[in-house]
């Protein structure tokens, strides 16, 4: 935390996965994330949250995947071609995605703005809210576990906290903001 050029690094790096193609080194995906990331998300200009509107392999596909982690949700399955059907069920997401938030929180805290101002929660047009609805939308549209209230409850506590999101939506019986974290917990003392 006290290396400035490290932190500064990992700033860029952090614009780049939130959408942002013109600052950071480009990322290398991996093999799952193929048939879910964005059309406009080629190997030179990877993004690791697909941007706003985006489908799955491209502007030919019908299936929505804005805000998807496609190295993640790459790991249940290939993305399903018609858009009503249920892709394989994988909890990586959240993983990924708690990674994601708590570098948000400290680069936030640090005070790192990118050039038009913007702080780490409001890069991509909001690439870490858009991540969490997109569980979301699994969830309302197939039911099941997509927005498990056990894993990772830290992360939607922030996605209240920062954007105003309603995380106790119709399709989640039971909101849970205590415990499950992997590597950051108990966002609803730190973050009231």
């Amino acid at each position: 935390m006290r290396d400035k050029a490290q932190i500064d690094a990992v700033w860029l790096q952090f614009q780049r996965y939130a959408g942002n193609r013109n600052v950071g080194t480009k990322f290398t995906p991996n093999s799952y994330s193929a048939k879910w990331k964005s059309g406009d998300t080629t190997a030179d200009n990877y993004v690791g949250i697909n941007p706003v509107g985006a489908h799955c392999s491209g502007a030919s596909s019908a299936y929505p995947a804005d805000g998807v982690v496609p190295n993640d949700q790459g790991r249940g399955g290939d993305c399903p071609t018609d858009p009503n059907k249920q892709p394989a069920y994988t909890a990586y997401p959240w993983e990924g995605l708690q990674g994601a938030y708590a570098t948000a929180v400290i680069l936030d805290h640090l005070g790192y703005r990118d050039a038009q101002g913007q702080r780490a929660w409001q890069l991509g047009s909001n690439a870490l809210l858009r991540a969490v609805q997109y569980q979301q939308y699994l969830q309302d549209k197939f039911g099941g576990e997509w927005y498990d209230t056990r894993r990772a409850a830290w992360v939607k506590h922030l996605a209240c906290k920062a954007y105003g999101y309603n995380c106790n939506t119709a399709s989640v019986t039971h909101y849970n903001p205590y415990g499950g974290g992997r590597n950051m917990d108990w966002t609803q003392w730190t973050h009231q």
